[in-house]
């Protein structure tokens, strides 16, 4: 073979290497993980001791009775008075007399203002401390007639209220926007929503027309 046919061949060789390696497929290299931090633990997922538990409770229930002077309604939809309503009026609307109950059949009936789920553990918090403290919410004891706990798997709240007959009142409370909005009776297996702000026509004539029948008679 001569010499210049050797360096053709030579050249021939390097080309096809060359082809061959740009023929080969390129696997893309994954960019490095960066670890994605663990998301900060809101108060659904938090537990909380027993003295947590009570302030942030009592700081709920003070804001659901107060956003209750805008006015409320609270219907029972599960348990033995399924469709019944509470109706609470605004002053604007009714003044003193703006609390009411309605049956499912429509006839209405007198009802405290403690009586509403709303307003009844902030009126159990101000009548607690016997001793005259100005403090709006007591310190948590133990020794109060009502535990309260906190359920982290589902955000939920536990009072267990000893009443004056001995017997025991158990409550879940269903918390949004810092607002009772839902309050499950673990001894009657019933369930009633509240409901803030004005009612509507229908509710608040019923209203007035209760107080106004009371006060004919």
């Amino acid at each position: 073979m001569s010499h210049r046919s050797s360096l053709s061949v030579g050249l021939t060789l390097f080309v096809t290497l060359a082809l061959s390696a740009c023929a080969q497929p390129i696997v893309n290299q994954q960019p490095n993980q960066v670890p994605v931090p663990a998301p900060t633990p809101t108060q659904s997922t938090m537990t909380m001791t027993p003295e947590d538990a009570w302030d942030a409770f009592a700081l709920v229930a003070d804001n659901s009775c107060q956003e209750a002077y805008t006015g409320l309604v609270e219907e029972d939809v599960a348990g033995p008075d399924v469709g019944k309503l509470k109706v609470r009026l605004t002053f604007a609307q009714a003044g003193e007399n703006s609390l009411a109950t309605i049956a499912p059949n429509g006839v209405a009936e007198m009802v405290e203002y403690n009586e509403f789920f709303a307003c009844e553990a902030d009126f159990l918090f101000a009548t607690l401390d016997e001793n005259g403290s100005d403090r709006v919410i007591p310190e948590y004891s133990p020794d109060w007639p009502i535990d309260i706990s906190f359920d982290a798997t589902n955000g939920t709240y536990i009072t267990a209220q000893v009443m004056e007959d001995g017997s025991v009142r158990n409550l879940v409370y269903t918390v949004t926007n810092n607002l009772f909005t839902s309050v499950d009776d673990v001894d009657l297996g019933s369930t009633t929503t509240l409901t803030y702000g004005q009612p509507n026509a229908t509710l608040t004539q019923a209203v007035n027309d209760f107080w106004d029948s009371y006060f004919a008679n």
